[in-house]
This record gives C-alpha cells, structure tokens and sequence, in this order.
C-alpha cells in the first residue's frame, strides 16, 4: 500500500521540468526586476552628474588636482576580464565539466578581489593628491559613483566566494544551475556600470 501511495505522489518527470523551469523564470524575472531598479538609481546618478557638469563652464575645475587615470583603466580590464571567466565557468557548469567550473568562479572571485583593492588604492591616491569626498562637486561626484560602485562589487565578491566553496563541494549541476546564472547576471551588471561609469567620469 505504502509502495502504491508513493508512485502516486511521484511527480512525472515532465512535470517536475516544467516546474523548475517556472521557479527558475520566477527567480530570473525576480533578477530582472532588481537590476531594472539599480540600473534607475545608477541612471539617476549619471543624470545629476551631467546636471553638474552642463552646469560648470570648465570640467573638471581649474583648481582641480590632477590625477592618473591608470588605475581605473586596469579595472576596467580586470573586471571585464572577470565577467569573461564567469561566463565561461557557466558554459563549463551547462557541460557538468565540475572541475573547470570550479576554478572559474575561484579565478573570478580573485578578480573581484583585485578590483576592490585596487579602487582602495585609487581612492588613496586621490587622496593623496588633495582631491578628497568634500573637497566640491568634482571630488564629490568622483568618490560618490565609484564608492556605491564597489558597494554592489562587495556583494558579487561575497556571492562568488560563496558559490566557490558550494562550487567546490560540488554542489552545483545543469539542474540547480539558476543561482549560479543569476549571479553571474549581477555581476556582468555590475561589469558593464562600471564601464560606463570609466567612460563617462574618467574619458570624456
């Protein structure tokens, strides 16, 4: 009797497909969504950032210290080269290839790493070279973006971290695959701002 209760209660496999496919847009749509709602704030930011700078007859100000733009230049390629790694460690993980998986999420949580302490060490040079958070709108704006930048870097480092150790436990197949996708999404998100934001502070 047990026996027969439990093959009723079994879910054909069909319809347990069907059902995670439906979680698994739910949480994507859920992704979708708060992205959408960062990228508004950030859109915000740029949009009192033209405002200041329309507003300026020179830009940046004459009195302006002046610093090297290397630091974010490098940035701008380690995290474009993470997003890079990410992107293949999900290709690695659709073909259950589990050990190439592993290293990507590893490597590109050392990238996040190397992004978040280089930002510390531009910050301490900007510092250093007189151009500080109330030192006016330039040096306000500056520290402002890249500051609530490396906010949203911080939490893809603790999420990478966190799905390199479940990586490592091997926790993570074709079928449960939807948190490692969405996180990968935040950080290509946060990839492609920070590009924009190099673009926009430090070339034109």
């Amino acid at each position: 009797m047990s026996t027969m209760a439990a093959k009723m209660i079994e879910m054909p496999p069909n319809v347990a497909a069907q059902n995670r496919a439906r979680r698994e847009w739910t949480a994507m749509l859920g992704m979708i969504f708060l992205l959408a709602a960062w990228a508004m704030m950030f859109a915000a930011l740029f949009f009192s950032y033209a405002i200041v700078r329309v507003r300026s007859n020179v830009w940046p100000p004459v009195n302006a210290p002046e610093f090297s733009i290397m630091l974010p230049a490098i940035n701008s390629f380690v995290i474009a080269l993470s997003s890079l790694v990410l992107h293949r460690g999900v290709s690695h993980l659709r073909k259950e290839k589990l050990a190439a998986f592993r290293n990507a999420f590893m490597l590109g949580s050392v990238f996040a790493a190397l992004f978040l302490g280089l930002q510390w060490h531009f910050w301490s040079a900007l510092m250093a070279s007189g151009l500080t958070p109330d030192s006016g709108s330039y040096g306000s704006i500056i520290f402002g973006l890249t500051w609530v930048h490396a906010a949203h870097v911080l939490i893809g480092f603790f999420a990478l971290i966190v799905l390199s150790i479940q990586a490592w436990r091997q926790v993570y197949r074709l079928e449960n695959s939807i948190t490692v996708r969405l996180w990968t999404m935040y950080w290509h998100f946060v990839g492609i701002v920070w590009l924009l934001m190099f673009v926009t502070i430090f070339i034109m």
